[in-house]
């Protein structure tokens, strides 16, 4: 999930513990994540905090606050689903396309199909649903 996890070998004969350093990844998330995870370690009666003060005992601040901040981004994930990162995707792909048509000397004017367009209203409601939810969250 975006170079938060330590990561496990695996082959078909045996599983091994790797040196449970995490992968770089998108730099801007994990500290946003991290600073979220420490926040959530202070946050009275959560799972999250009791989560991260038993990671915290075993195996010190820095890792647990890097473990809760994989829960975060595993929660935030299953919450908005596969729908609200398509159709990101999709908006990204569209105007990628786009510049690229238009480096080539072409001037494109793009309009979505009649019923595609209620179903995408539906997804972005949903997600600025979700994402004011979550800020509530994080304000609390």
């Amino acid at each position: 999930m975006d170079g938060i996890e330590p990561a496990a070998g695996v082959d078909s004969i045996r599983i091994w513990q790797r040196s449970g350093r995490a992968r770089k990844g998108n730099i801007h998330l994990r500290t946003i994540l991290v600073g979220a995870a420490v926040s959530a370690g202070r946050t009275k009666r959560s799972y999250l905090k009791d989560k991260f003060h038993r990671l915290k005992a075993r195996r010190g601040p820095l890792r647990a606050a890097l473990a809760i901040a994989h829960k975060i981004l595993g929660a935030a994930y299953h919450e908005l689903g596969e729908a609200y990162l398509d159709q990101i995707r999709q908006t990204r792909t569209v105007a990628n396309l786009k510049r690229r048509i238009e480096r080539l000397g072409y001037h494109i004017t793009l309009q979505p199909i009649a019923g595609n367009r209620h179903h995408r209203q539906e997804a972005d409601n949903r997600a600025h649903h979700l994402a004011a939810a979550a800020l509530r969250v994080q304000v609390r």
